[in-house]
């Protein structure tokens, strides 16, 4: 739903370089009140909102209202502006009415009240589209073109320049900017204004103005840091405390509420669902409260320490940590203990912890373990990205489970290790920085772009049971340019992407071998990636979202494969982990392979999601491997089979592995769902073998079947079954 207040924050943030933040400081407005104004630390600003008086002759505050199609006297926007109200070194630059006439004002700028100089720059929220609104700011950038602004601020469009990228906010679709003031604010000044004026093209018509609804949105929210201790660079300075201009760090999150606190009593009674606590200097245990909500605790620095000495049950708790301390204590299982989802960002840890969280994510984090490891025990997937270990002796992490048949996925990526002794096991075995033991439950371990020290006796090290375990270097990709160029311009490589937002739409030429690898599930990738030549290659993706949406754009030309958000062909393989399909886009598939060759293609998919919304999730004609997944409302079924095609007789076998999965019918499919189902018509299905155990159908009904044959299209006389359960024959 269309945000209907008023949007105007700031917040003022103190800290320096070393206790930098990583982008995560977004708060919602409080709705009981139209300003809030938000200083931390000794940095004091307000943001001013306003519009000329109807007279034009004084200023007054901002009002919503619909924007309206401008007339234009002479036909042209550009190039036509005057100055009124105030001067101030002609700053104030509007429309000329003399020619243009229904431009809207929004005046915007940022005043300094406190005692300390600042640095500032003002997000806006622009209500899409965009394509028929102008709009009057200062921009540094275009002062050359000699037609508008000074040269006090700098803009940056997410998404580009042609300002057609949209981010949903509150359920409406906005283009969003950022103005950078180019130079420190003084106590007492305030800026010239940022953004003027809007005006709707004189082109628009009803359903332009519709599209808006009764008011064209404008969100304003301004960030501040103080000038001490940070970089000259008001942009790097704004950067470091708040997180760099990305979509991701944008500042509307809607339902978060944001407390300041500095004794645990405050702490206690700030906890809610999608808090965002502040915590001043000092120690704090995590109240038991926090169990099955989601809450973020910030600090400005190692001297925030939190207490994790004890065994605590959070069941079902999100937790996420910046810029603070963890003091961990060197135990057997002690963690924070049912989790659901637990982050480190920018922190301290200290001594030994177990990690327990179904996902636990570290970035960007120091440890100074003294005798023990940091455990993966509890946890299903596990990521250290861009930390450094610091250890008394090489005792770093330890992938390790306890009787769980769940897989444990382990990546450490771009992570140092460093120790100042060697360390060593009770057996007498020098350890390495990851330690595996797989004797008890599986694990995959991946460590890419990471080094030990002479210290450690190398980056891993089996020591009881199997694993496999992938050392390879990597390429950062933060943009969706460089995840296309590292795909173009590697035939083996593996792709590490930030959390934030990638469109794929592009195809792997035969032959290579591409990893894409994920920081989680606020890792999204959408578009099509597609494989369509005949030559063996493999595509992997791990730890992320797939969106199967409107942003596919086909490559494959073949009708079956055009809305696949991963389409193969020919000896071509897939491989899925811990991925989450999140389907909207109506006949749609998430997992498309087509027409084989004498090999054929393969796809294999563990420990992943497919929110189905009534779409197909797996299509396939060669071999498959579906395990320890989930797949919501379906369309008819989790994998439809058509394993061998009368184009491809020299194929001796298909191999079709379905184990643990459950399948949960929903209202968006058929009254029914099958977990596999077998067609065929013209090409029939057969040389087959079909192994199946431990899978589960919820609110199937009477006709759902986890095994079905279609007979009579179906040739099936070579079909071999070992399920756990008959399939259904019908004709």
């Amino acid at each position: 739903m269309k945000l209907s207040r008023k949007w105007l924050v700031v917040a003022a943030l103190v800290i320096s370089v070393a206790m930098a933040t990583t982008g995560t400081l977004a708060y919602l407005t409080d709705t009981d009140s139209d300003v809030n104004v938000m200083t931390l630390g000794n940095v004091d600003i307000e943001q001013h909102e306003q519009q000329r008086t109807a007279d034009k002759t004084g200023l007054e505050t901002y009002t919503d209202g619909p924007l309206y199609p401008a007339y234009l006297v002479n036909g042209i926007f550009e190039g036509k502006y005057q100055t009124t109200v105030e001067d101030r070194d002609d700053n104030y630059k509007f429309f000329n009415e003399e020619y243009i006439v229904g431009a809207k004002d929004k005046i915007v700028t940022v005043e300094n009240v406190g005692a300390s100089d600042a640095y500032v720059r003002t997000w806006f929220a622009f209500e899409a589209p965009m394509d028929k609104v102008h709009i009057l700011r200062n921009d540094y950038s275009n002062q050359a073109a000699g037609h508008q602004g000074n040269d006090d601020w700098t803009w940056e469009w997410i998404g580009g320049a042609d300002r057609k990228h949209t981010v949903n906010i509150g359920g409406t679709n906005y283009v969003v900017a950022v103005a950078t003031s180019v130079k420190a604010l003084q106590p007492g000044e305030t800026t010239v204004p940022s953004l003027l004026q809007v005006a709707l093209d004189a082109s628009a018509n009803n359903a332009d103005m519709e599209a808006f609804g009764g008011t064209y949105e404008i969100l304003a929210f301004t960030q501040a840091v103080q000038t001490v201790n940070m970089p000259d660079d008001p942009a790097k300075a704004l950067a470091a405390a708040f997180g760099e201009v990305k979509e991701e760090n944008h500042p509307w999150v809607e339902g978060a509420v944001m407390v300041r606190v500095s004794n645990q009593a405050e702490l206690n009674s700030a906890i809610q669902d999608g808090a965002v606590i502040l915590l001043d200097k000092g120690e704090y245990t995590i109240p038991s409260s926090v169990a099955g909500k989601t809450v973020t605790f910030m600090g400005a620095g190692s001297d925030v320490v939190i207490d994790c000495t004890k065994a605590q049950g959070l069941h079902g708790a999100e937790i996420h940590f910046e810029n603070l301390t963890i003091q961990g204590i060197d135990e057997n299982y002690i963690g924070l203990q049912h989790t659901k989802k637990v982050t480190y960002t920018n922190c301290v840890i200290n001594k030994s912890m177990n990690l327990y969280a179904d996902d636990v994510i570290f970035t960007d984090c120091t440890f100074n373990l003294e005798t023990r490891y940091i455990w993966t025990y509890g946890a299903d997937n596990v990521i250290f990205d861009n930390c450094v270990f610091d250890n008394q002796d090489s005792r770093a992490i330890l992938v390790y489970q306890e009787n769980n048949a769940e897989t444990c996925y382990v990546t450490v990526m771009n992570c140092t290790f460093k120790a100042a002794k060697k360390g060593y096991t009770g057996s007498g075995d020098w350890t390495a920085a990851v330690e595996i033991d797989t004797s008890l439950a599986p694990a995959e371990v991946t460590i890419l772009n990471s080094t030990a020290d002479a210290n450690y006796s190398g980056l891993y090290r089996i020591k009881n049971g199997s694993c496999d375990v992938t050392v390879d270097s990597a390429v950062r990709a933060e943009t969706n340019a460089e995840l296309k160029d590292a795909v173009a311009n590697n035939d083996n490589v593996t792709v590490v992407l930030n959390n934030g937002k990638y469109e794929a739409n592009f195809a792997i030429d035969g032959g290579k071998n591409i990893t894409i690898v994920g920081s989680g599930t606020n890792t999204v990738l959408s578009g099509q990636i597609a494989s369509t030549s005949s030559t063996a290659g493999t595509l992997t993706l791990k730890n992320l979202t797939v969106k199967v949406d409107s942003s596919i754009q086909d490559s494959t030309g073949i009708s079956q494969t055009g809305k696949s958000a991963i389409a193969i062909w020919g000896n071509q393989n897939v491989v899925c982990e811990n991925v989450t399909f999140d389907m909207s886009l109506a006949d749609a598939t998430a997992i498309t392979s087509w027409w084989d060759t004498d090999v054929g293609t393969s796809i294999t998919v563990r420990d992943c999601t497919f929110n189905c919304n009534g779409q197909r999730p797996i299509r396939a004609t060669g071999n498959v491997t579906v395990e320890n997944c989930t797949f919501n409302d379906p369309y008819r079924y989790a994998v439809q089979l058509t394993a061998k095609t009368s184009t491809a007789t020299l194929m001796d076998k298909a191999i079709i592995n379905f184990k643990n999965n459950t399948i949960v019918n929903g209202e968006n499919g058929k009254p029914f769902v099958y977990g596999i189902q077998l067609e065929g018509s013209e090409y029939g299905c057969h040389d087959c073998v079909i192994n199946g155990a431990g899978n589960t159908i919820e609110n199937g009904g009477t006709d759902s079947a986890m095994y079905y044959c279609e007979c009579g299209k179906v040739d099936h006389a070579t079909i071999t079954w070992n399920t756990e359960v008959a399939a259904v024959h019908k004709n």
